[in-house]
């Protein structure tokens, strides 16, 4: 399921292509085109999701969270079904963990 939700964000070419090469992102698009669903996400490096998601359990989202929060970025965007997830973001960006 994460690496679904990654390959939504790699829609955007251009970062796609500044994150992880010309040629990769290519393929991933044309594969991405051709409605090749189960090769797309496995085409998606890992650590392309990981510099542009945190998706896992808690223990795997507080320090990459920590990282994001000191770079000055200002914007995040969470897309979950599930109120813990909530919960930790929540106390994640309230400076409580």
């Amino acid at each position: 399921m994460g690496r679904q939700k990654c390959i939504v964000v790699v829609g955007e070419k251009e970062a796609a292509m500044a994150l992880m090469g010309v040629h990769v992102a290519q393929h991933i698009q044309d594969l991405f085109l051709a409605k090749r669903k189960d090769e797309t996400a496995a085409a998606v490096p890992d650590d392309l999701c990981d510099e542009m998601s945190l998706v896992g359990p808690p223990a795997r989202i507080r320090e990459p969270y920590r990282a994001w929060a000191e770079s000055g970025r200002t914007g995040l965007t969470i897309v979950t079904h599930r109120a813990e997830t909530m919960e930790l973001m929540a106390e994640l960006a309230g400076g409580t963990t």
